[in-house]
């Protein structure tokens, strides 16, 4: 709880924030209005996609869409939260450290949360291989295997078993996470965004074109009339090298809201 007054995600502590939000109330508004008025963290969805919304290639290669200073910005962003956040398949597939590296250092390493509801990471994967030394907790489902978490508890991992995402998120509050940056899977980001679980979007866009054949960002999200649809708020513009940094809050929360 200490944390809460220094360890704003890093888009809100002042780094070219765009569109009125000028001084400290104004950028760290929609962090603030999570903490009070909900029991969960304050949850932000990273996204590298191509132009045309795709994640990964039609074989499922995503290394590297975007480019190197799109992710030097990634390990920036990455120092400013509490906890960064991966499905299991990303987890297994990509086998991601989810540290922050390069020129800035954290005060306290960001918790390693994986949401695999089968507990199926194992000792082969770096995040629990490194879980003694990087707090690395997973999300699992009351059904996982038991013989699964006893895997990952002997290795270190700390294991969450809520009945639904949304009580997932009220336990991480519980045990010390104020802000969460969540950076895939597809299926992931989308199951959040559809819960409303999703406070600000960092979406990064490379200049490349990957076709249908490519993994979508969001699939499987339902469609909406276009008088009904929701309107996410634009707080952030700027290139990264080639590629396009988009930020995007839910919900305009203002100083006075």
């Amino acid at each position: 709880m200490a944390r809460l007054g220094t360890r704003l995600p890093q888009s809100s502590r002042g780094r070219g924030f765009a569109q009125g939000r000028r001084n400290g109330r104004g950028r760290n508004a929609p962090f603030l209005f999570t903490r009070l008025q909900t029991d969960r963290p304050f949850v932000a969805l990273k996204l590298a996609t191509s132009i045309d919304g795709r994640i990964a290639d039609a074989g499922g290669r995503s290394q590297w869409i975007s480019g190197p200073e799109a992710r030097d910005h990634v390990h920036w962003l990455r120092a400013g939260f509490d906890a960064i956040a991966v499905g299991g398949t990303t987890a297994l597939t990509d086998n991601p450290q989810l540290t922050a590296r390069g020129g800035i250092t954290p005060r306290k390493p960001p918790v390693r949360i994986v949401f695999d509801r089968r507990a199926m990471l194992n000792s082969g994967v770096s995040l629990v291989q490194t879980a003694r030394e990087v707090p690395t907790w997973v999300v699992a489902s009351p059904e996982a295997p038991a013989a699964n978490v006893t895997v990952l508890e002997g290795n270190g991992v700390r294991v969450f078993r809520p009945e639904t995402l949304a009580q997932s998120f009220a336990q991480l509050r519980l045990a010390g996470i104020q802000s969460l940056l969540c950076e895939g899977g597809g299926a992931l980001g989308t199951k959040l965004l559809a819960e409303g679980l999703v406070d600000r979007l960092y979406w990064v866009q490379a200049p490349v074109w990957l076709g249908e054949g490519g993994v979508p960002a969001f699939p499987g999200v339902r469609a909406f009339p276009l008088a009904e649809a929701p309107r996410w708020v634009a707080v952030e513009r700027r290139p990264l090298g080639a590629d396009t940094l988009l930020v995007l809050d839910r919900r305009l929360c203002l100083p006075e809201s």
